[in-house]
């Protein structure tokens, strides 16, 4: 029976996710198609009488706590002021969200859960498709200092981003990856929002937003980034401030730290010149392979100058494409084991220091708070996201179901959608 609204029954997934269970799995436990649980999660279709039975013993919950029921107006839900104002103070994260889910891990993956390969066969310059080598090409004639600069970073000094796959034999996430370097990926993803490159953006777009999650092999020269929020013990978020010279998002707030993944530190000469610190702050190990704790806990130590990081500390999300570059990031979420203070004395004094540091208390009326504050003009594209998988990652360890649940509502909101990702309304 198809309902007249759709209103997603966020319970349902909540109680789902924090099984640690997919879509496939409820679908398999209660006899039913993976599309079914998929469309009553979304209120496309109203659960029956037979399978809400069904959920109810499996989740061991009633059909009020599954969302079954449909709440009156009264003095019930006014009990729970939070969960309507909650959505109504963050609501200015969503609604210019600047980027897009293309793998998202409800509950958060454990850094055991994902293993990284790198495959130094893999040449990405010498296959560069002839659209994407005209666009370097070009790049390189119009700033040729620059572009001799980074010719001097060996292949292999940074890491490019291939493709992820499910093991379903391991249970794992395996993310592919290659030798790259900075000059394709500042040549190309930085512009892509430009009028001129228009063509070149629609021809990618589809590849950009679905090939991660469709286990595709990138075609842009997406190198493996991070965007990491950082949350203190005492339950404060770490902010930084970009330096005003960066072509990308000048001047802009962030939510935590971002970085590139180090290549091996015995990368053919010539020498990286201007970072990483291979030595310093490795993300291979001695062997040459690449390792996702090294990744994350040397990405902390870099540039917040803290070296304590446990594998226990980080949470992954999945990766999100940033609109109008058209570059994924890993979006992570950093439990530190430390007081803000310590924290950002620390920070102070890392090899990559930030412009300007700040702090928030992790709430939604504090982040509100932020976003309409003079002083935090603009913000990087992926910090929204991550705050409110912070957030939701707070609720949830504190058992504030409600609050999850609408938190989800939000996250959600970061889907691609086609009117978002209209070229024609980016910036030129």
């Amino acid at each position: 029976m198809v309902s007249n609204t759709k209103k997603p029954n966020r319970s349902l997934r909540y109680y789902r996710e924090n099984r640690g269970w997919s879509q496939q799995k409820v679908a398999e436990l209660v006899d039913t198609s993976e599309d079914m649980v998929s469309r009553w999660e979304r209120g496309v279709t109203k659960t029956s009488p037979y399978y809400r039975e069904k959920l109810c013993t499996l989740f061991e919950k009633t059909a009020e706590e599954l969302g079954f029921i449909e709440q009156e107006y009264t003095q019930a839900s006014d009990q729970n002021p939070k969960y309507d104002t909650i959505t109504e103070l963050l609501q200015p994260l969503v609604e210019q969200h600047q980027c897009a889910w293309v793998i998202a891990w409800g509950l958060g993956e454990e850094v055991s859960n994902i293993e990284l390969v790198c495959d130094s066969s893999i040449q990405y310059e010498s296959t560069m498709p002839d659209s994407l080598r005209q666009v370097l090409d070009d790049w390189c004639e119009k700033n040729q200092t620059k572009c001799h600069e980074k010719r001097r970073d060996p292949v292999g000094a940074l890491v490019r981003l291939e493709k992820v796959e499910w093991s379903h034999s391991t249970y794992k996430y395996f993310v592919l990856l290659s030798p790259g370097r900075y000059l394709s990926y500042v040549a190309i993803h930085p512009h892509l929002g430009k009028v001129q490159l228009r063509p070149l953006r629609e021809a990618q777009l589809d590849n950009a937003l679905k090939g991660l999650k469709n286990g595709e092999y990138l075609r842009l020269p997406s190198n493996f980034a991070l965007h990491m929020a950082v949350v203190s013990q005492d339950g404060y978020l770490l902010l930084r401030r970009r330096s005003s010279d960066t072509e990308l998002y000048p001047s802009a707030w962030e939510a935590g730290i971002g970085e590139f993944m180090h290549g091996p530190e015995n990368t053919p000469s010539p020498e990286y010149e201007s970072g990483p610190r291979h030595s310093q702050f490795p993300h291979f190990t001695d062997n040459g392979l690449p390792d996702l704790f090294l990744f994350l806990k040397n990405a902390v130590a870099e540039e917040l100058g803290y070296h304590e990081a446990q594998q226990e500390n980080f949470c992954l999300y999945g990766f999100a494409v940033e609109y109008e570059t058209l570059a994924p990031k890993l979006l992570v979420v950093y439990n530190a084991n430390c007081m803000i203070t310590d924290l950002l004395e620390s920070a102070k004094k890392a090899k990559d220091r930030a412009r300007e540091l700040s702090s928030l208390e992790l709430t939604p009326r504090a982040i509100a708070k932020a976003f309409s504050n003079a002083h935090y003009a603009s913000w990087g594209s992926t910090s929204k996201l991550v705050m409110l998988l912070a957030l939701k990652q707070d609720f949830m360890a504190k058992g504030r179901v409600d609050q999850s649940s609408e938190m989800i509502g939000l996250i959600d909101c970061f889907e691609p959608k086609k009117e978002s990702i209209d070229p024609r309304k980016l910036h030129e």
